[in-house]
């Protein structure tokens, strides 16, 4: 039956792997028959829509097999679903910095309908709509961050000359390696990291929960450093930024430290400058105060007691 010819080709997966295959066909020939298989065995009433993709019951090791048995060609052995994206986001940025490898890419002329239906049906998630995704994005981002501050203090002067390192792990381990130019990463990455933000807003279910920190020490909070001649919210690009911090871009903030704003005594210190309604839109409040857990506000007696 369908079962026994969807083991048969698991097994083929592994021996492909093992004899050093690196054509991306070859792979997704075996993908779209097994999702042929499937489609034969399931109801005639069945959907083409990929949210609906059937899962034929298979024994638990075939099942396994199809599971970590997942080609991408910058990649030397085969990869895990739990590894993999079906699609990263638009943000050429963020694409580079996703935890996740992305399928999308590698198989949509090979027949993308069915390629996605069979992703998604051994466990891949479509989208990077997850809390280990966006936290991961937001690790990359800081990481390439420091990384632009260290090289900037080494080559003051010279940041045309001057690239970034992004560590998502779409090519962690991976013979290619993604790197920005410095310019576009100044450019990028506000919009970047707002992106993040508003895909942790839209977390719900267990996966909001995950976004939930384990301490109020954990620093989850990033604004961009305050420059008196531009940079953000104001402007998207951070480059006066690190011209007038000798290359730093960001402060970090752990939830217990940050505010969403000041009460009237404060309105005019140091402090409401610091207010995260300063730096990020409305939309993003309840993020930051009813999932990440920072203060809504807080007044002089607040600052003096240590918040």
């Amino acid at each position: 039956g369908a079962a026994a010819e969807i083991a048969g080709l698991a097994a083929a997966l592994e021996v492909l792997f093992e004899s050093g295959c690196r054509d991306v066909g070859t792979y997704a020939r075996i993908y779209r028959t097994i999702v042929s298989l499937e489609d034969a065995a399931a109801a005639p009433s069945f959907s083409e829509a990929p949210s609906e993709a059937p899962l034929l019951l298979l024994d638990t090791d075939s099942e396994g097999l199809l599971r970590s048995t997942i080609f991408h060609p910058a990649w030397p052995k085969a990869l895990p679903a739990a590894r993999c994206v079906w699609s990263v986001p638009l943000c050429s940025l963020l694409s580079r910095c996703s935890p996740l490898v992305a399928l999308q890419d590698v198989y949509a002329g090979h027949g993308k309908l069915q390629l996605e239906r069979y992703f998604l049906s051994r466990g891949v998630p479509r989208g990077t709509d997850s809390a280990t995704a966006y936290l991961g994005m937001l690790s990359s981002l800081m990481a390439a961050a420091e990384d632009l501050g260290k090289k900037w203090r080494a080559s003051p002067g010279d940041v045309a000359s001057l690239s970034v390192q992004l560590n998502g792990s779409t090519f962690t381990s991976s013979p290619i390696k993604a790197e920005v130019r410095a310019v576009d990463f100044l450019v990028e990455v506000w919009p970047a990291l707002l992106e993040v933000y508003r895909g942790m807003a839209q977390c719900s279910g267990q996966e909001r929960e995950a976004l939930r920190p384990f301490s109020v020490a954990d620093a989850l909070v990033v604004v961009p450093l305050r420059c008196p001649s531009g940079g953000p919210p104001e402007d998207n690009s951070m480059a006066v930024v690190a011209r007038f911090h000798d290359g730093a871009l960001f402060r970090r903030l752990a939830v217990g430290e940050a505010f969403w704003e000041v009460g009237p005594d404060l309105a005019n210190s140091r402090a409401a400058e610091w207010a995260l309604s300063g730096f990020f839109p409305a939309e993003l409040r309840e993020l930051f105060v009813g999932v990440l857990g920072v203060r809504e506000a807080v007044d002089r007696a607040a600052l003096r007691e240590g918040l």
